[in-house]
């Protein structure tokens, strides 16, 4: 449907125009997600809003209700907007993908790829006046510029997306505001300029920030997938570093551990995936000794974590028995992860996100013999680490 009659529809029309483009997309199977998702999350709220929020891809609970943000990230998504007098009928909330990616892991760029039309052809529809893009994913789709969330974040800026001028304002995504205080702060006080936004916005007083450079503007009609490795907008880790190490010892990947545990301070989670044998425990053994812990350190075998005490307190979770990350299971956590400790959590599988800020990922991989390949994103090179 033409521009032009798209910016003269009514509410009602564009309504009736959402419905059957969910209608389309009900049975969508452009990618392979379409073999294991429970249902298409097409997205909810105000046809004729003036502010959409956009954010990564559909979760479990999402996954289950067929209605975006419904879990934890969604009830904080709600309280956010409560306190700047909006509810979810006055805003449009979508995501990049329709469909839950399994295990809640990153979207694939194939999968961005094959579902960024649908999230256009939505903008082109409701026409909003602000988009919110929440955390890294939306924000590169839709910016077409590789500038991660920790940089861009309440900054307004203006880009074109399906032939229409339109204003992104990148937040953090809820779910790194869970259990990070600071997080939470810095999310509130983004939420709380948006009123301001809109009307800069509809007098047309939009200015660029002093980090943009003037009259800028981003034309993404085509824009380029996001990177199948970038990191989770969940995590927020952005598109930092990785840097990748070989061990031949169990006493060389405890040194590996000792010298990151200088980077963490208390609210960090450190998530360190691989197969059995590959040594997580031992480099969170490190890790501890560097955080002052004196006490043995073992991997959980009866209890899904353990409390340790140093210099500040740690916990360390070995999630092996959970199938996957979802659900309740989040709730296991809370005893365990919270503000005031550094948290570090064992996975057997690579991909995995925790719904926590993430400070580190560390991967490991059997490399032969005694040696392991391990890779470390978050951080460039560790000072005085030789191995």
């Amino acid at each position: 449907m033409a521009g032009a009659v798209l910016d003269t529809m009514t509410a009602e029309e564009r309504k009736e125009e959402l419905v059957s483009f969910y209608n389309e997309l009900e049975d969508c199977r452009k990618c392979d997600l379409c073999q294991t998702r429970t249902t298409v999350v097409f997205g909810s709220g105000d046809p004729d809003a003036e502010i959409m929020f956009v954010g990564e891809a559909p979760g479990f609970h999402e996954d289950q209700q067929g209605k975006p943000f419904v879990g934890r990230a969604g009830k904080l998504l709600d309280e956010l907007l409560e306190e700047i007098g909006l509810t979810r009928k006055q805003v449009f909330i979508a995501n990049v993908l329709k469909c839950r990616p399994p295990d809640n892991r990153d979207p694939e760029s194939g999968e961005i790829d094959s579902c960024k039309e649908h999230l256009f052809k939505q903008i082109e529809i409701i026409r909003p006046l602000v988009i919110c893009t929440l955390g890294n994913f939306s924000t590169k789709l839709l910016s077409g510029q590789p500038d991660g969330i920790t940089k861009v974040h309440g900054k307004l800026k203006q880009c074109t997306v399906s032939d229409k001028t339109v204003y992104l304002y990148p937040i953090f995504h809820p779910a790194a505001a869970l259990y990070t205080p600071k997080m939470r702060e810095t999310l509130s006080e983004d939420f709380k300029r948006l009123p301001s936004v809109l009307k800069e916005v509809e007098g047309g007083t939009e200015k660029q920030s002093d980090t943009e450079e003037s009259g800028e503007t981003v034309d993404n009609s085509e824009p380029e997938a996001v990177a199948a490795d970038a990191s989770s907008e969940k995590s927020q880790m952005g598109r930092l570093p990785k840097t990748t190490y070989t061990s031949k010892s169990a006493a060389e990947t405890e040194k590996l551990g000792v010298a990151c545990a200088a980077l963490l301070e208390s609210g960090d989670a450190v998530l360190v995936s691989g197969e059995l044998g590959t040594g997580k425990t031992t480099f969170i053994r490190g890790a501890c000794r560097g955080l002052g812990v004196k006490d043995a350190v073992t991997s959980p075998s009866y209890v899904i974590g353990q409390i340790y005490r140093g210099d500040q307190s740690v916990a360390h979770l070995d999630l092996y028995r959970l199938d996957s990350f979802e659900g309740e299971d989040v709730a296991l956590l809370d005893d365990y992860i919270t503000a005031d400790r550094v948290s570090f959590v064992e996975w057997p599988k690579g991909g995995m996100r925790l719904p926590m800020q993430e400070r580190l990922r560390v991967t490991m991989e059997h490399s032969g013999g005694n040696k392991r390949k391990i890779e470390i994103e978050g951080a460039g090179p560790l000072p005085e680490v030789e191995i």
